[in-house]
C-alpha cells in the first residue's frame, strides 16, 4: 500500500514537472554580440532630446537593414500666385570665371553656393541672387541643365536638374512669395514651383518633383581650396545695387533643415560648430549629419541601423564600433571592416535659415540643439 502511494506520488511529480516544463517560456536566445542583426527591434530617441548623441533606447518597431527610400516632404499644398512678370538672370548679365583668373583681379567675392556634379565643380556668388534680380540661374553642369537658386527672402539654398517627363524646363523668378519663400515659373508649360520643394504646386506639371542635386552654402575661399577645379559664376552688374544678404553671419540662424514626411530637425551652423557629427531619428527614420569645418560641406544619410553609432578616432575615421567598420561619411561609403562596401542611403536636407524654415513649414523656430 506504501508503495503503491509513493509510485502514485513519484508520478504525479514527474508529470507536473513535465507540464511546467511544456507550458514554460522558451529561455532567452543567447545573443552573438559579435553580429549585426538585420532587424532591431529598438529606435533611437534622439530627436526630442538636449543632446543628440544620448544612447536612451526605447521601444519601438523593428527597422529593416535593407529600408525602403525615404518619402519625398510632406506638407499640405493652398497657393494662390499670380504671375504678373518673370525675372530671369540672363547669359549676358553673369559672367564665368575660373579660379586663376579671380586669384589675378581679385574680384569680391564672399559667399557662395557651391555645387559638384558628373566631376564638375562650379561656385555661384551670392550677388548673383538678390531681390532686384532673380533668385534662380539655369546652367548645364557636368553636361546636365541644372537650375541653381538663393531664395533672397528665406535662404533657402537649391540646386536641382531641370528636366521633367523628358523636357529641359526654363525657369523664371515670378518675384512672388508663398510661405516667404520664392516661386517660381518654367516657361515650357507655366507650372509654378515651389523653390524650398523644388516641386511643382499649381498647372501641368503639378505635384511633381525636380531631382535635386547637392549644393553648399559656404565661404569663397573654402570652396576654392576644397575645390581647386572650380570655376566661378559672378554678376557684372552696378555698384549702387544692394549687397546680397550675407547669411553665414550669424551662425545661430542659419543651417540646415531635413524633413520625412511630417516631421523635421534643424541644425544649426553653431550647433556643428559643437558637435560636427550629429544622430538624430526623424519620423522613425534614423540619421547621420557631417559637417567638414575646413569646406564648409554637410552630408546626411540614413543610418543602417537605429543604433548604429558612429565616433572619431585618432586618425580621424568614422567609426561604427558594434559593427567593427570604418566609414566615409562624405561618401557614405563602408570603407573597410565587417561592412565594407555597404552604402548609406542620402538624404536630401536644405540650406535654410532658422526663421525661412520656420515660416515655410508652419512650426516653431528650431531651437539650438
Amino acid at each position: 500500500m506504501r508503495y503503491s502511494i509513493a509510485v502514485g506520488a513519484s508520478l504525479a511529480l514527474v508529470a507536473l514537472i513535465a507540464a511546467t516544463l511544456y507550458f514554460a517560456p522558451p529561455p532567452p536566445e543567447k545573443i552573438d554580440k559579435t553580429k549585426v542583426p538585420d532587424q532591431i527591434p529598438f529606435i533611437l530617441a534622439g530627436s526630442g532630446g538636449t543632446d543628440e548623441n544620448a544612447t536612451e533606447i526605447i521601444d519601438g518597431p523593428a527597422i529593416s537593414l535593407h529600408a525602403s527610400s525615404i518619402p519625398p516632404w510632406n506638407i499640405n499644398v493652398a497657393m494662390d500666385v499670380t504671375v504678373e512678370r518673370g525675372l530671369f538672370l540672363e547669359p549676358a548679365q553673369h559672367v564665368q570665371r575660373s579660379v586663376s583668373e579671380w586669384q589675378a583681379h581679385e574680384w569680391p567675392v564672399s559667399l557662395v553656393l557651391g555645387v559638384t556634379w558628373n566631376g564638375e565643380s562650379r561656385a555661384y556668388a551670392a550677388d548673383l541672387f538678390t531681390p532686384e534680380s532673380a533668385s534662380l540661374i539655369n546652367d548645364r553642369i557636368g553636361g546636365d541643365p541644372v537650375v541653381v537658386s538663393l531664395c533672397p527672402h528665406s535662404g533657402s539654398a537649391v540646386a536641382a536638374l531641370r528636366q521633367q517627363n523628358g523636357i529641359e524646363l526654363t525657369f523664371l523668378d515670378t518675384g512672388k512669395q508663398w510661405r516667404g519663400n520664392a516661386v517660381w515659373q518654367d516657361q515650357e508649360t507655366e507650372s509654378l514651383w515651389s523653390q524650398i520643394l523644388a516641386r511643382s504646386l499649381a498647372g501641368q506639371l503639378a505635384d511633381t518633383s525636380l531631382t535635386t542635386i547637392p549644393v553648399t552654402v559656404t565661404s569663397w575661399d573654402k570652396w576654392r581650396q576644397s575645390h581647386p577645379d572650380t570655376t566661378l559664376v559672378m554678376a557684372e552688374r552696378d555698384s549702387t545695387e544692394s549687397a546680397p544678404r550675407d547669411w553665414l553671419a550669424v551662425d545661430s540662424e542659419y543651417g540646415i533643415g531635413i524633413r520625412v514626411l511630417d516631421q523635421d530637425v534643424f541644425y544649426t551652423l553653431a550647433d556643428f560648430v559643437r558637435a560636427p557629427l550629429r544622430r538624430d531619428e526623424v519620423k522613425q527614420t534614423p540619421l547621420v549629419a557631417t559637417y567638414f569645418p575646413d569646406s564648409g560641406i554637410v552630408h546626411v544619410f540614413r543610418r543602417l541601423r537605429a543604433i548604429q553609432e558612429f565616433e572619431i578616432n585618432l586618425q580621424g575615421q568614422f567609426v561604427d564600433k558594434i559593427a567593427a567598420t570604418n566609414w566615409d561619411l562624405a561618401t557614405g561609403k563602408a570603407v573597410s571592416g565587417r561592412e565594407a562596401g555597404q552604402q548609406l542611403e542620402r538624404v536630401r536636407y536644405q540650406w535654410c535659415s532658422r526663421a525661412g524654415w520656420a515660416t515655410f513649414f508652419q512650426t516653431e523656430p528650431p531651437a539650438e540643439r
